[in-house]
């Protein structure tokens, strides 16, 4: 068993795939181990990191290559934005609402090749939105590559 010293001594097994399981301190509702710092509650793996890296930018998170909250493993963890974050974990498949694009979101109201048309269509916003029964703002979005982004890859391959 290791451990690492504060005021309350965090303590950790570690597991198969090298996972330090920190056993001494709660977990918050996600799963990771807290610490009370100047008080406030703090992630161990922020304050960990910290200890060993030094300070994080301010609106970055730290984020587990292993996948495993209650890990406390220095080593498992880097650093990335809220969005690296949910790219990670969409592409690991690691959310039960994992942000699905395009035609696979249940909620899309357009086709790709409908997307593609506006894209090419001309015509104002208004015209456009009226066509497709979407938003001036969606079209817009649309022509600007700021919607259906992904598609952009697949038009340069055609």
């Amino acid at each position: 068993m290791g451990n690492f010293y504060f005021r309350n001594k965090i303590e950790y097994t570690i597991n198969e795939n090298g996972c330090h399981i920190c056993i001494s301190h709660c977990l918050d509702k996600k799963g990771y181990p807290v610490i009370k710092r100047n008080k406030k509650m703090l992630k161990i793996s922020r304050y960990l990191w910290e200890q060993k890296n030094g300070l994080i930018p301010e609106g970055i998170c730290v984020l587990h290559k292993c996948d495993t909250p209650a890990c406390i493993n220095v080593d498992h963890f880097f650093l990335g934005t809220q969005l690296d974050n949910l790219k990670d974990m969409n592409e690991k498949n690691r959310r039960k609402d994992a942000i699905v694009f395009g035609e696979k979101n249940g909620n899309h109201k357009l086709t790709e090749k409908q997307v593609f048309q506006i894209i090419e269509e001309s015509g104002t916003q208004k015209e456009i939105a009226k066509k497709y029964d979407i938003s001036q703002t969606q079209v817009f979005r649309i022509k600007h590559r700021q919607r259906w982004k992904y598609l952009n890859k697949i038009k340069e391959e055609i």
